[in-house]
């Protein structure tokens, strides 16, 4: 039941973190292009930046939240 659990979370998550950072990708890149002075080469680097670090916050919590449940599971 617990290893189940754990893939569930990790089929789940997996492809939210992916638009997770998608997300912040976009919304990075075309508040950029829209600022006053608008960069092309540092709109994608602020975007490209922006969208590993929610990859990573986004994969961060969902491990956190599959240790958590794991640990959890292990007393029930």
């Amino acid at each position: 039941m617990k290893e189940g659990l754990a893939w569930l979370l990790i089929i789940t998550g997996v492809p939210l973190c992916c638009a997770a950072g998608l997300a912040a990708f976009l919304i990075t890149y075309e508040a950029y292009l829209k600022g006053e002075k608008p960069d092309k080469k540092l709109a994608l680097r602020q975007a490209t930046q922006m969208a590993l670090i929610a990859l990573l916050f986004f994969t961060l919590i969902i491990s956190g939240i599959i240790w958590f449940l794991l640990n959890i599971t292990r007393f029930i």
